[in-house]
């Protein structure tokens, strides 16, 4: 199974898009960074394939965090020469944020946007899975209000 998600890693370009969405300069280390946590950690925590974006994305976004094993070392760097420091932690607040919104979600709303997450177009959701549009729309909307708020 690690082997079959490697590949899908390395195959696919969204995975490295999303690091350089987390940090544009650094992007190429968290995705290293990313390969050798999947390559690392044991069988019975690997992901399902369905839940890979999702994953790689947490484990990257907290690489890159203040507190773990890159975000630690070029955050601080970061501080010390003044640069760009406020960016790190007002993105690090949104993400808090994001998280916090996706837990108050109930598991229907939470799939559906993994599922657009994983898709890009609520109309290739409700083909994938037979769900009415009028209900994915539903939750788009809610998602929209709460992008407002943040």
């Amino acid at each position: 199974m690690r082997d079959e998600l490697l590949k899908i890693v390395v195959s696919d370009s969204n995975f490295k898009r999303i690091c350089y969405k987390i940090n544009l300069s650094y992007a190429e280390d968290i995705y290293q960074e990313t390969c050798v946590e999947l390559l690392t950690i044991p069988e019975h925590r690997l992901p399902e394939p369905k839940y890979l974006n999702f994953w790689f994305y947490r484990v990257a976004f907290n690489i890159m965090s203040k507190r773990g094993k890159l975000g630690s070392i070029v955050l601080k760097n970061e501080h010390e020469l003044d640069l760009g420091g406020e960016s790190e932690v007002s993105n690090e607040r949104l993400m808090r944020e994001a998280e916090r919104f996706m837990l108050s979600l109930n598991e229907f709303e939470n799939r559906v946007v993994l599922l657009y997450n994983e898709l890009g177009d609520m109309k290739k959701v409700q083909r994938a899975t037979g769900i009415s549009y009028s209900a994915l729309r539903a939750v788009r909307e809610k998602l929209k209000l709460k992008a407002k708020e943040i």
